[in-house]
């Protein structure tokens, strides 16, 4: 009789344990919740002006939400996303145009693709190509990246600016001749201010942009990049980017 008794104690005894380490277990990882994704945000006007305002401000909050994942957002004017990236305090930048090759960077499916036109005042003979800004005023906004063809050209009078709004005031001013912009932001300004749409030929983009999200090139970054990946290409079925000028 003791022998069944002990073997019986014992079970006993082990389902006790076995269910108490679960239960230990459980809090163990209710305590430790996964982190946040670290993204910081490229600060552009009209574009993304804050994590909850700006046309791509509320696509990537749609494409973090499809990829289910927890996500904490640093706003990053200027050129400070690289230096944020590059020191490890971010996980991600948005948007990125994929412009730096290197071992150690990740870049996902393009999200959008943006075309930029030479704006010039309502009535004047659109430009088509850039090498006909020769001699013209040219505003160019300090958070964009128009390429180094555009930026380092000694033939175009570049004056820098903070916005386009301002851009598009000098503009009605005429202390400038052209910028260089998206079809939706320009549109959008022009109506603010309450001024004629200004001219561009539809036919001639002189820049096309794939905007992508960066990633660091490591385990932690494949994974990312695959579940960014999968939630970019249900973003891009579901909408209308057209609706948006964009594509």
């Amino acid at each position: 009789m003791l022998q069944p008794l002990l073997r019986r104690g014992v079970l006993t005894g082990c389902v006790a344990f076995l269910t108490n380490l679960f239960i230990l277990s459980a809090f163990s990882f209710a305590d430790s919740p996964t982190p946040k994704l670290k993204i910081a945000l490229v600060q552009i006007d009209d574009l993304l002006e804050a994590p909850n305002e700006g046309l791509l401000a509320g696509f990537s909050q749609r494409i973090i939400s499809l990829a289910e994942i927890d996500a904490e957002y640093i706003m990053a004017p200027g050129q400070r996303d690289i230096h944020l990236f590059n020191a490890n305090i971010v996980d991600a930048t948005f948007p990125d145009i994929g412009s730096e090759a290197a071992s150690n960077v990740l870049y996902t499916d393009e999200v959008v693709f943006v075309d930029r036109y030479i704006f010039t005042l309502t009535g004047a003979k659109p430009f088509t190509d850039v090498s006909q800004l020769a001699g013209k005023r040219l505003g160019l906004v300090n958070s964009w990246a128009y390429g180094d063809n555009i930026e380092s050209s000694t033939d175009i009078k570049i004056t820098r600016v903070v916005s386009l709004t301002l851009a598009v005031k000098m503009m009605n001013r005429e202390r400038l001749d052209a910028v260089i912009a998206t079809v939706p932001i320009v549109t959008s300004i022009t109506k603010t201010l309450n001024v004629p749409m200004l001219s561009y030929s539809p036919k001639h983009p002189v820049q096309t942009l794939g905007m992508t999200y960066r990633l660091h090139s490591s385990e932690q970054g494949q994974i990312l990049k695959k579940k960014l990946d999968k939630a970019i290409r249900v973003f891009r079925d579901t909408t209308e980017l057209s609706d948006y000028g964009i594509y």
